[in-house]
């Protein structure tokens, strides 16, 4: 098949997956429009319903705002509820339905987008969107949709997919890290989830960006410092809420029911039966870390490390860990409570990143996605090579052409070694 013919294939693929995903949100916006919720359902009766009365009674504060929820502080969930409350002039819970909706179709959009800029394959890119939005718009996640009170859920997924698209492929700075570590705070003070963003991407720092050893110690202190004002904020007049309180302790419980808990968290994404989200969410589990593995092993194989240049596909690694983190941190808080908590309609979205980054990470690996003299795109950016081995812009230092010669050619060599 000659590369006009591909060409073509590609594009076909692309806009088929385009279209179904269009159609796919406009049915929702059907249905939801038809059978959405729309009185306060369960938790809404604390938050946003106490701090709408006070907004309309002129005695909203910060404190009542970013309040205690649970383990949680919504403060941006609530602004997005006075905001709708204050352009409706009513509150009404159908309105926040289609918010979630919004935020789900713009993740879907930033990985689409994430994907392209990594496999340089507008097929690819199109089927991994795809492929999220079959998830998030499965009949599986019903009941996620027809109530609003989950749509704070979908923030930090939202925040994380914007982050790693300002920090893919290019040499961090300080405004990155500052918008990275805004994003993270309205992550974490929209849903207790959020925390996972503040460790996720200080990994990120220290081992995956493209960053010399003093710049890279110098953000990562940065990033903690900044970490730690986030942290204090948040748990300043902090308690533990009665229902939170479990009668027995995780390391009571044997190591198989917890090892079980947490696959089945993962497989909620696809099936509530026990029996198939242990069978889904243990194959996902257990390929991501395989793919991983066998991605940084061929890395240091070829003589790379983690953390150069060509480390392209460390965002999908941060995708997944987000949905292993999720998934280890809610075995830990609900075990104790029951096993009933793991096929929570409210918990479906949370395994859908790393089936993401499991489908991404495979399709990496396929020699006719990846093979020699086809895969520049790992380490170059659209106007030529980003980086130089110290890892400065070739522009402000006067690269030789000689020096940029060399470089391409290991980066050649190293192409052709990466599977």
């Amino acid at each position: 098949m000659g590369i006009i013919s591909q060409l073509r294939v590609s594009n076909l693929i692309a806009i088929a997956s385009i279209i179904a995903i269009s159609l796919g949100f406009l049915f929702w916006v059907k249905i939801l429009t038809v059978f959405g919720v729309d009185v306060p359902f369960l938790d809404q009766w604390d938050t946003p319903a106490i701090q709408l009365v006070a907004a309309y009674h002129d005695s909203l504060d910060m404190r009542l705002l970013a309040g205690q929820h649970n383990d949680s502080r919504k403060l941006f969930p609530n602004l997005i509820s006075l905001t709708l409350f204050r352009v409706t002039g009513s509150y009404n819970p159908a309105y926040e339905l289609f918010i979630g909706l919004f935020i789900g179709a713009v993740i879907t959009a930033g990985l689409g987008l994430l994907a392209f800029r990594m496999h340089r394959n507008m097929a690819v890119a199109a089927s991994l969107a795809g492929l999220y939005a079959g998830l998030f718009l499965a009949a599986r996640t019903s009941e996620f949709h027809f109530q609003s009170l989950t749509f704070e859920r979908l923030i930090p997924q939202l925040c994380l997919v914007l982050v790693l698209l300002r920090w893919q492929r290019r040499r961090l700075c300080r405004i990155d890290i500052s918008l990275a570590a805004l994003a993270s705070f309205i992550a974490h003070f929209s849903y207790s989830g959020g925390i996972i963003l503040w460790p996720l991407l200080g990994l990120y720092i220290a081992f995956l960006g493209p960053l010399s050893r003093p710049a890279r110690l110098r953000f990562l202190a940065f990033w903690i410092c900044l970490a730690g004002l986030s942290f204090w904020l948040f748990f300043i007049d902090f308690k533990i809420p009665s229902g939170f309180r479990a009668t027995v302790q995780i390391d009571d419980i044997a190591v198989a029911q917890i090892f079980r808990f947490f696959i089945s968290f993962i497989g909620n994404s696809v099936s509530s039966s026990p029996d198939w989200a242990v069978l889904f969410g243990g194959l996902t589990s257990l390929f991501f870390c395989a793919l991983t593995l066998r991605y940084m092993w061929r890395l240091r194989l070829a003589g790379r490390q983690l953390g150069q240049p060509d480390l392209t596909f460390g965002p999908w690694i941060i995708l997944g860990g987000y949905s292993i983190a999720t998934g280890a941190a809610v075995t830990i808080g609900r075990l104790p409570a029951g096993f009933q908590h793991v096929f929570r309609g409210d918990y479906v979205t949370y395994g859908n990143f790393l089936i993401i980054a499991t489908a991404a990470l495979f399709i990496a690996g396929l020699p006719r996605v990846l093979k020699p003299g086809r895969h520049d795109c790992l380490f170059w950016g659209r106007r030529g090579p980003a980086f130089e081995p110290n890892n400065k812009p070739f522009s402000r230092h006067g690269a030789t052409s000689q020096t940029t010669f060399q470089l391409c050619q290991s980066l050649s060599g190293v192409g052709q070694t990466l599977p």
